[in-house]
């Protein structure tokens, strides 16, 4: 979902071609309405990863046996994307607040 997101619907809004495929890559463009939704479920996505792991690794031998690296693994996966969705979002307010909002756990 973040790939995408990072993807820039917008490059090819502006060309004249009857292209078929220009076409449906244009009316399956998000709005930034449409963005900020997805940025927010994306979120709450997240939140529910970080929540899961930690339900089923009550115990710490559990937690000792590799759950740590489940909760460690999300938030690498996320840093890698951080500056290109900061990048495009940074001007949207309540899509820049959403962006940074995926990084406080």
């Amino acid at each position: 979902m973040i790939k995408y997101l990072l993807y820039d619907h917008t490059g090819t809004r502006t060309t004249t071609n009857d292209d078929i495929f220009i076409k449906i890559k244009d009316f399956c463009a998000l709005s930034p309405k449409e963005e900020v939704i997805l940025l927010q479920i994306l979120h709450s996505a997240i939140s529910s990863a970080i929540a899961a792991t930690d339900v089923h690794t009550k115990t710490r031998t559990k937690r000792k046996l590799g759950a740590d690296e489940t909760e460690e693994s999300i938030p690498r996966t996320l840093v890698q994307y951080l500056s290109g969705l900061l990048k495009k979002f940074g001007p949207v307010p309540d899509a820049a607040s959403t962006v940074l909002g995926l990084f406080s756990w």
